[in-house]
């Protein structure tokens, strides 16, 4: 192999590892060597193979890597003929902030009811793989985390039973009665929670998302608070690439979302928090923040095989601030409990 000599040596592979994964994994550092996807460095003595990776892809990028304020990890992915090198990507330390729409919201319903949610939608897909929104969507999946499962019916039946003391044998209460006690006791029910988290908080019920965005740039938006750093945002969020728009896992890992802005959208009385806002603080009340860095959702996770895919990581990495640093301003002039 003409590429042998550009592998640096002295590297051991875990134990874990069987032969076929040493050959693939060597493959892939020869490829990557190959196509010059990063400077090849001196391995440091004891250094593993992906620290080694890690270490001369970020030499050349150490500014773009503290600017972007993340973490960032490197993994081995094998699976038969599919392998590769893979960069994941997470924020430094978790954090949240809590932007209070009721004011927008109200504006957004008077144009139109699918407006809010639609532009919630909107924000969501195209900004969640750089700073993760927490919206009343997340909260009904908290709900159904926390209160809901498998053994839900079961457990309510047995409550039910064991109030009104029945017995083995007598005449069973219909799923009706239950649900319609269990709401009287103040209990979580699904009818509950989507009567204080509606669908229109987070979607559009009948417009898409190209509809949406022809409504927002229409005159009848124009007396919107703060419109136009909206259009702007949107505009720009709309032009990022494809192939940074990612799906959100946390509700099957149950991890956090590192930096997380929590959208607080119902006006319910100074006495009241709102349902998303609860839900947040119901899903981390048992987070030590301190002790989450190994607990936090990735921002993004992506392959590296060559040269191109290393440009699209500086180009992931070049976008990141640039997008956080936006969505922050949006949030300024949004928010309530804010005057700029």
């Amino acid at each position: 192999m003409p590429l042998a000599r550009k592998l640096p040596s002295g590297f051991t592979l875990e134990k874990s590892y069987d032969r076929d994964c040493v050959a693939a994994f060597q493959m892939d550092l020869l490829a990557l060597a190959g196509e010059n996807a990063f400077p090849l460095l001196r391995p440091h003595e004891g250094e593993s193979p992906l620290h080694h990776v890690l270490r001369c892809w970020s030499a050349p990028h150490e500014g773009l890597l503290s600017r972007a304020d993340v973490n960032l990890s490197v993994t081995w992915q094998g699976y038969g003929f599919d392998h590769c090198v893979q960069f994941t990507f997470t924020a430094q330390q978790p954090s949240k902030q809590v932007v209070h729409l009721q004011h927008f919201r109200a504006a957004c319903d008077a144009i139109h009811a699918d407006l809010f949610g639609g532009l919630v939608d909107l924000l969501c897909f195209h900004a969640d793989g750089y700073t993760p929104l927490f919206t009343a969507q997340d909260a009904q999946w908290v709900h159904e985390h926390l209160y809901f499962g498998e053994e839900y019916e079961v457990r309510l039946f047995e409550d039910y039973c064991e109030a009104h003391n029945l017995d083995a044998g007598e005449t069973e209460p219909t799923e009706t009665e239950v649900l319609k006690w269990a709401e009287e006791q103040g209990m979580h029910t699904p009818k509950k929670m989507r009567e204080l988290l509606p669908d229109r908080l987070y979607r559009a019920n009948e417009m898409t998302q190209p509809e949406v965005v022809k409504l927002l740039e229409s005159s009848a938006c124009d007396q919107l608070p703060h419109v136009a750093i909206l259009r702007k945002v949107v505009d720009r969020l709309l032009r990022l690439p494809h192939e940074f728009r990612v799906g959100r896992s946390w509700a099957q890992s149950y991890e956090h979302f590192g930096h997380v802005t929590v959208l607080s959208t119902q006006a319910l009385g100074e006495s009241r928090v709102d349902p998303t806002v609860e839900a947040w603080e119901d899903y981390t009340g048992n987070y030590d923040l301190d002790e989450m860095s190994g607990y936090v959702e990735s921002l993004q996770v992506l392959p590296l095989r060559n040269k191109q895919e290393s440009d699209e990581i500086v180009r992931y990495l070049q976008l990141l601030p640039e997008v956080q640093q936006l969505m922050h301003t949006l949030w300024a002039h949004l928010d309530d409990h804010i005057r700029l």
